[in-house]
């Protein structure tokens, strides 16, 4: 995700999005005024990864204080959910 993308109130909506992995469903939300963003990742099919990386950058570099949902890479900005059940709930705060 590019790091305008992150700007305070930005959302970015994917529902049903065909993949290699069968249809993904993609929400985050950007609240960095408040202090966080979140990102919600969806995909239920008999093929799901075991993996999800998600890159999650804050608009002005900052990097969280806090990481719920995955692990947090602060080189490449992004959050790693593994093993991926097919459900991932991820809130950054800063």
């Amino acid at each position: 995700i590019p790091r305008r993308w992150m700007e305070n109130g930005k959302n970015i909506t994917l529902d049903n999005v065909k993949s290699y992995f069968g249809p993904i469903k993609l929400s985050v939300h950007s609240e960095i005024d408040q202090g966080f963003m979140t990102a919600d990742i969806q995909c239920n099919s008999f093929t799901k990864p075991d993996t999800v990386t998600i890159r999650l950058p804050h608009p002005e570099g900052k990097r969280p204080k806090k990481v719920i949902g995955g692990v947090y890479d602060p080189e490449y900005e992004k959050v790693l959910i593994t093993p991926f059940s097919g459900t991932g709930k991820i809130r950054l705060e800063f």
